[in-house]
């Protein structure tokens, strides 16, 4: 992996089922690209950046797909790994100003490519939202534009106005020559050839509430499930294994506990707390081994920053996760990450065997 831009493999769910390729032509594809056939159904790799740039311009080539970037977007499956997170975060801000800011921050562990910047007071009485690349990973067309249609179709679903649309949509590359799906999706103007990509739009959205009904997010939630389900090669169907996957889908929004799980698996803490009880565990082992496990992942397998690490998995900073990966494997992130006598069989270990050292 291209250590100095990498994305989450999150990003390829779905685009196997909208190519309408066998599956061996879609890891071929992958192959072509230099994406691990894995990352296709492990959300929590991380893939380089260029390389998913690179599968999407080969796709639109081979699929037929003018617009595949757009139609990526339009395809997400409802249970896509993003979303049940920005939606919760949705949940806990009073409106869409705040939503974005921790949006933006929750995006940014997923990420080192880009960062996504609200400019709120920008000019002609309108805000923005920029897609701002780290300059190693110059913006094709195809990834431009399904991370710009994504940033609007999650401010759809996170105001609940899946009807409102920019004002202006910009973007850097050259006008293509069907604009079909463009006006289809963004439903206002699009400028090309611009300095940057960035959406401009009304500042009132800025004040529309975003709380809302959990109850959105649990059909999400038992989506992701099922389909983890469907791609692990043994599933024991414990309750432990819906919470660990449930976990698996919110961490990063610094919210999960049992509560909320309680809530995505539409049952009750003190009931959650006596189910896993009767199977020998509880739902701080639980919440434990997940970071643990991709933890350990993320450090043997990416040269993903430490701190992108600790925020993907709920830390507050480094310090705290680096104790806990100390007291989990006798060494630093960096040390494993550097040492390759690294014994295997600390990661694999059972999923849900409580760990002696906590």
């Amino acid at each position: 992996m291209d250590s100095r831009s990498y994305i989450r493999a999150s990003s390829l769910s779905g685009l196997a089922q909208l190519s309408g390729a066998k599956p061996d032509d879609f890891h071929a594809a992958l192959d072509r690209a230099g994406i691990p056939r894995s990352a296709a159904n492990d959300p929590h790799q991380l893939i380089a950046f260029r390389s998913l740039a690179s599968l999407l311009e080969i796709g639109a080539r081979e699929w037929e797909m003018p617009s595949l970037g757009i139609r990526f977007t339009m395809a997400q499956p409802s249970h896509y790994p993003h979303l049940g997170p920005l939606l919760k975060l949705a949940h806990f801000n009073p409106n869409a100003r705040e939503w974005l800011n921790d949006s933006i921050r929750y995006l940014s562990f997923h990420s080192n490519a880009f960062t996504i910047v609200l400019i709120e007071d920008y000019r002609d009485g309108l805000a923005c939202l920029r897609y701002v690349y780290d300059g190693l990973a110059a913006p094709t067309r195809q990834l431009s534009e399904h991370i710009i249609a994504n940033i609007v179709g999650i401010v759809r679903l996170g105001t609940g106005r899946i009807d409102e649309n920019p004002s202006l949509i910009r973007l850097r590359h050259n006008k293509p020559a069907n604009m079909m799906v463009h006006d289809e999706f963004f439903g206002c103007p699009c400028e090309f050839g611009a300095v940057h990509n960035e959406i401009l739009f009304r500042p009132e959205i800025l004040d529309y509430k975003t709380g809302g009904d959990l109850t959105v997010l649990r059909p999400l939630v038992r989506r992701y499930i099922q389909f983890q389900i469907d791609h692990m090669p043994f599933y024991d169907g414990l309750v432990g294994s819906n919470v660990a996957l449930a976990i698996s889908s919110m961490l990063g929004i610094r919210k999960v506990d049992i509560t909320l799980i309680a809530e995505m698996l539409e049952t009750h803490p003190k009931k959650l707390q006596r189910d896993l009880a009767d199977e020998g565990t509880s739902f701080s082992e639980i919440l434990e081994q997940t970071r643990k496990n991709i933890a350990i992942d993320l450090m043997r397998n990416s040269r993903a920053p430490v701190a992108h690490v600790a925020g993907l998995l709920d830390y507050a900073s480094t310090p705290p996760f680096s104790l806990a990966f100390k007291r989990w494997t006798g060494m630093s992130p960096l040390q494993l990450r550097n040492d390759q006598q690294f014994d295997e069989q600390t990661h694999l270990s059972s999923q849900f065997a409580p760990d002696t050292n906590a």
